[in-house]
């Protein structure tokens, strides 16, 4: 499943302040695989930023 930068970016930004995340419905996963990877999101964020969240070619 390919997720936009701004849906990303605006779970991370939940995910920070501690906000529930549901998984969207169009997700063809688990609601803890999902948060597994929006966690997944905030390390790569944490660390490269918003350029970490783009998709790579």
């Amino acid at each position: 499943m390919k997720y936009s930068i701004e849906f990303k970016l605006e779970c991370v930004k939940k995910y920070k302040k501690g906000i529930e995340i549901k998984k969207p419905d169009f997700a063809n996963t688990s609601q803890k695989n999902f948060l597994n990877q929006v966690y997944f999101w905030e390390k790569i964020y944490d660390k490269l930023g918003v350029e970490g969240l783009k998709k790579k070619p």
